[in-house]
C-alpha cells in the first residue's frame, strides 16, 4: 500500500539525520505528501524547522494502533538513533501488521576517530591507529567523577547519550 492522499509519512526522529530528512522534505509538507515526526523528548523538537508537525512522547504496543489511526499514518521512515531499538522493533511490527511500507535510515559506519555520523568522511585508507605518541583528541574532556561533571555547565547545550 503506497502513501495515499489522506495518509501521512511517520518519521521516527530525534536525530540529526531525521532533521536533515525533514529539511529536505519541508518544501513538500502539503498534500499529497505530508509527514509527522515523532520524538521522545520536548528538547528534540528544536532539531526541526519551525512549523514542523512534531509529536512528543513514547509509543507502546498499547498506544501504537491509536497513534497510527489518529494521525492517518500510511508509511514509516525510521530515522531513530541506532540504539533506539524498542521504537524500531515496534514500528517494524506495525508495518507488518498493517501492511505499511517501512524504510530504515542507516547511519554510515565509522572506523576512525573522531566519528561524526552527520557528516561522514569517506576514506580509501584505514584510519590511523592510536599510539602513545599520538596527540590527544581535542574533543575529549576528562572529569574526576559524575558530580563534578553535573555540577558545572560543561553539558550546557550539549546532546548526551548515556
Amino acid at each position: 500500500m503506497g502513501l495515499a492522499l489522506s495518509q501521512r509519512l511517520w518519521i521516527i526522529g530525534g536525530t540529526q539525520e531525521s532533521a536533515a530528512i525533514v529539511r529536505a522534505l519541508s518544501p513538500y509538507q502539503i498534500s499529497p505528501v505530508s509527514y509527522l515526526v515523532s520524538v521522545t523528548t520536548p528538547a528534540a523538537v528544536s532539531l526541526y524547522p519551525v512549523g514542523t508537525d512534531v509529536w512528543v512522547g513514547q509509543l507502546t504496543p498499547e498506544t501504537l494502533s491509536e497513534f497510527l489511526r489518529d494521525y492517518q499514518i500510511g508509511s514509516i521512515l525510521d530515522a531513530s538513533h541506532p540504539f533506539a531499538t524498542i521504537i524500531s522493533e515496534l514500528a517494524i511490527a506495525a508495518a507488518h501488521q498493517y501492511s505499511l511500507p517501512y524504510l530504515r535510515n542507516e547511519r554510515h559506519s565509522c572506523t576512525g576517530f573522531p566519528c561524526n555520523a552527520a557528516s561522514p568522511t569517506p576514506s580509501a585508507s584505514p584510519a590511523p591507529s592510536a599510539s602513545p605518541a599520538s596527540p590527544a583528541p581535542t574533543n575529549i574532556l576528562t572529569v574526576p567523577d559524575y558530580p563534578s561533571l553535573l555540577a558545572g555547565d560543561l553539558l550546557a547545550g550539549q546532546r548526551v547519550l548515556l
